[in-house]
């Protein structure tokens, strides 16, 4: 069993505060420091990011990558890059303040529709806001700026439709 080190409570801290807008970042390291956190990140929703083999000490990002917790796995100036376009994604730009429901996050119907036909799932009574978060990260993640965009690249890609299941599941 692994041990919370002081990395992986700042981790917790930041997913517990932040939840679906946490970004957690494991670089070079020896051990298994940050793991533990990083999972908790992808809990809560949020996008998560380990170095590549450019790392001096790989030990730490491999631990995560080893999980199925990472979301990408890049450089250090990759993921730079990505936050940056992350952090412009308009759909993480333009949010509304908490309680108020973006026109958009109403606009789930054919998305829902794709996953109950591949997964047997009736995903229309869960809450509203909480789906639009998942499918938003997932649209983050494939760099996706409309949900209509979203639904032909779930049309196109099944193993998508499972992940965003298994997100929001």
């Amino acid at each position: 069993e692994r041990v919370p080190l002081p990395i992986d409570y700042f981790f917790r801290s930041l997913a517990e505060d932040q939840g679906d807008r946490a970004i957690g970042v494991i670089l070079s390291g020896t051990a298994t420091d940050g793991t533990l956190g990083l999972e908790e990140i992808k809990a809560e929703g949020g996008i998560t990011f380990a170095q590549d083999d450019t790392a001096q000490q790989t030990s730490m990002p491999h631990s995560a990558i080893a999980t199925g917790c990472v979301d990408f796995v890049l450089s250090p100036a990759g993921i730079a890059a990505e936050i940056g376009r992350i952090a412009r994604h308009p759909h993480l730009t333009l949010a509304a303040p908490a309680g108020k429901a973006r026109a958009d996050e109403l606009d789930t119907g054919d998305i829902l529709e794709i996953l109950r036909k591949a997964t047997d799932v009736d995903f229309s009574q869960y809450k509203a806001s909480s789906l639009s978060r998942r499918i938003t990260r997932r649209m983050v993640l494939h760099k996706i700026k409309e949900r209509k965009d979203y639904a032909r690249f779930l049309h196109k890609n099944p193993g998508e439709v499972e992940a965003l299941y298994q997100d929001i599941l």
